[in-house]
């Protein structure tokens, strides 16, 4: 997996060359961003690629990562402080009847979290009424982690145990 930080000692580079009016370190740095760029976007689930990476073509995607970068910057930002952040899911996944609830910030999410899985425990007294299948969850749309089990990445996700514990989705 590829962290940002080749990307960010790639722009350095280019804004040091570019300072130093060295053209072909210049163009150099700028394509080698390009390169890290799109290996980045490209190791992301396909759903949260940007548009850039998955709809035009390698070399145009090294030639527009600025744009690309300062979309996604945007998004990033946008996805931090949003009223949605937090997915709390719940309820029943066999027979649809699924709900969920967006949050702001962790701490909102992780209480009704808790307080959905504590009504769920007390519901699992009748053993009929509860699918072993159904569980309380928590997305966090602002946090990306590494998929073990696909490869790539994707939202970071919770499970609240009855109990009130937290068990990361790996």
């Amino acid at each position: 997996m590829i962290r940002y930080s080749p990307f960010i000692a790639s722009v350095v580079l280019l804004v040091w060359s570019a300072a130093r009016m060295s053209v072909l370190w210049t163009i150099a740095a700028y394509v080698v961003a390009g390169l890290f760029w799109l290996a980045h976007e490209r190791q992301k689930h396909i759903l949260d690629q940007a548009w850039v990476a998955t709809t035009l073509k390698p070399l145009f995607v090294v030639a527009l990562w600025p744009v690309n970068a300062g979309c996604v910057a945007i998004l990033k930002i946008k996805s931090l402080t949003s009223a949605e952040r937090y997915l709390v899911y719940w309820g029943g996944l066999r027979d649809g009847t699924g709900q969920q609830a967006h949050f702001r910030t962790w701490r909102q999410a992780l209480s009704f979290a808790r307080q959905k899985a504590r009504e769920r425990a007390l519901t699992a007294a009748r053993p009929e009424s509860v699918f072993p299948g159904d569980h309380v969850g928590i997305i966090d749309y602002g946090r990306l982690r590494p998929d073990r089990m696909f490869g790539g990445l994707r939202h970071a996700s919770f499970v609240v145990e009855d109990s009130g514990a937290i068990q990361r989705i790996v």
